[in-house]
């Protein structure tokens, strides 16, 4: 098969949903091997992947995931940011209240599987600068974590922490241990949302929200013309 054919396939299946394109992925991987599995990944659209990977989280992340190049994470992380800002922007602090569960899952869903994806350091390094350096990647992780256990310690002394490798907290330390410009300067984002840095966390991701928004939605009254996925 060329790799025409296979992307084909895999675009058929995407059709059926992002288990059936996985599972295609996997065929295709079996015939071709990794290399394989690369040309037809870095053939995909945004669109696609953000479509083969949601069928998956944190625990369990897609094929596809480990096969992106830090172009086409960044052309995602964008589209999805524009998404959950379109997304929330428009709700209260208190309406965020309740829906700041499911906001952190997204965003720890969509993220920590990417950024975690492969036991190569190279890549890891490669996809943590992609994340840390793009416009909105540091408020998404502090968005993932806000309200976690052990935010608050984590975010005064993040180099005494003790935590899971590959998950949201995780990754809050590893913006710290790596880039630490960034993770501090959102420390202070947010101690100036709520001074405490304590209790009051809904205002912190209230404060995250309506700041992303300013970045990624021009017009409030544009915003249904994003894509929706």
């Amino acid at each position: 098969m060329t790799t025409d054919n296979t992307t084909l396939s895999v675009r058929e299946a995407i059709h059926q949903g992002g288990g059936a394109a996985e599972k295609q992925l996997v065929l295709i991987g079996k015939e071709g091997g990794d290399h394989q599995i690369a040309l037809v990944v870095s053939e995909l659209s945004p669109e696609e992947i953000i479509v083969m990977s949601g069928d998956y989280d944190m625990t369990k992340s897609s094929l596809v995931s480990a096969f992106l190049s830090a172009g086409q994470f960044l052309e995602i992380l964008g589209l999805k940011t524009r998404e959950w800002a379109a997304k929330y922007a428009s709700m209260t602090q208190d309406e965020l209240s309740h829906e700041r569960g499911r906001l952190q899952k997204e965003i720890e869903d969509f993220i920590c599987p990417i950024v975690y994806s492969a036991d190569e350091q190279s890549r890891f390094f490669e996809m943590l600068a992609v994340l840390a350096t793009s416009d909105h990647g540091p408020d998404l992780i502090f968005l993932s974590v806000v309200g976690q256990k052990d935010f608050v310690s984590l975010a005064k002394t993040p180099n005494e922490a003790m935590v899971v490798h590959g998950t949201a907290l995780g990754l809050m330390v590893d913006l710290a241990s790596h880039h630490a410009s960034e993770f501090w300067g959102m420390v202070d984002f947010c101690k100036k949302q709520d001074e405490s840095l304590d209790d009051e966390e809904n205002a912190i991701i209230h404060g995250l929200i309506q700041k992303i928004a300013e970045g990624v939605i021009p017009d409030h009254e544009e915003s249904d013309e994003f894509i929706k996925f």
